[in-house]
């Protein structure tokens, strides 16, 4: 460690320290406080020490120095779907501290655990993807689970006209909200009322693609039911709210069941009403939160600053028939 003779700390970022060990010569020092080490950079300028004391950490990043947990989420650092399914389904073998450990049979009871909490094949498999990329090796023995894809099918658009006038609680409200913005379940808490040039929208601080970010037009009555619906709700809840619009519009819940319609499907709502004012799909993609499928239109489609007056009124008029 350093002696007291060190001038001062300073700067600090993620994973080390840098120091000035002697007033009089100014070299920098680096402190990795995870590895428990100091190391001199051999710099006496700011930049050049940061650079040289990344290399050294990066030398210092080996197997034996660095948690094999960390190892595996070191893989998808910059992929934050994968990272947080890859947590998750860590979480179901929290004793496994090396490689070694992580056998067939291992995988075949983890497998086993996860369909038991009920989580679809397609989970699973994918869950179990993230381990194995992150393992590195892949499991020879291992055979993936064969199953049926659920198409989710949505409610007919054309019988929600008017649902708003309907609507008489907070899970009704939340229904209204989604199928008028197109949200995903997880933008919900990320999202909040914009007003730009005289025209509301809902800003959608969404992660999920590239264009998650994203504003939508607003109409007041979902200003409302945004200012009903803060606090959040239980995931059960969300189920609950599926059910509930569908007998305000005539739908039993056998219907619900037999069609695989869940909150997602308001989402499909949302897409059918745009689809309904002839909207471009370029601008489709954008307010409903896509990768754009074109090359070209990644190039030189810039919603946020693209001139939307032309679009917004037609958006607003198709929502309208919700009302």
């Amino acid at each position: 460690m350093l002696d007291k003779r060190c001038k001062y700390k300073v700067r600090e970022t993620q994973d080390f320290y840098l120091f000035i060990k002697y007033q009089q010569s100014h070299i920098y020092y680096a402190k990795y406080p995870e590895l428990n080490r100091v190391v001199s950079t051999g710099c006496i300028y700011l930049r050049e020490a940061y650079k040289k004391a990344y290399e050294i950490y990066g030398k210092l990043q080996t197997p034996d120095t660095v948690p094999f947990i960390d190892r595996m989420m070191s893989v998808y650092s910059d992929d934050k779907k994968r990272l947080r399914d890859l947590k998750r389904v860590l979480t179901f073998i929290p004793d496994v501290k090396k490689a070694e450990q992580i056998t067939t049979v291992r995988i075949s009871k983890l497998q086993q655990d996860l369909l038991e909490t009920g989580m679809s094949g397609k989970s699973v498999n994918n869950y179990i993807y993230c381990l194995q990329k992150a393992y590195g090796i892949g499991f020879p023995e291992y055979i993936p689970l064969k199953y049926t894809p659920t198409y989710r099918k949505c409610f007919p658009v054309n019988k929600f006209y008017g649902f708003y006038s309907k609507c008489n609680n907070r899970l009704n409200y939340l229904a209204f909200f989604t199928m008028t913005t197109g949200v995903r379940l997880g933008e919900i808490k990320l999202s909040y009322p914009v007003e730009l040039d005289g025209k509301k929208y809902l800003q959608v601080n969404g992660t999920k693609t590239v264009n998650a970010v994203r504003r939508v037009p607003l109409l007041p009555e979902t200003e409302f039911c945004y200012s009903q619906i803060q606090g959040g709700f239980r995931a059960s809840l969300y189920k609950q709210s599926v059910i509930e619009a569908g007998k305000l519009c005539g739908f039993t819940e056998d219907f619900i069941e037999e069609n695989h319609i869940v909150f997602h499907s308001f989402r499909k709502m949302y897409k059918t009403l745009l689809e309904s004012c002839n909207i471009t799909d370029t601008w489709i993609e954008y307010y409903m939160g896509h990768s754009q499928t074109s090359s070209v239109k990644q190039l030189y489609f810039v919603a946020e600053a693209a001139d939307d007056s032309d679009i917004y009124p037609k958006v607003i008029e198709a929502l309208k028939k919700l009302l």
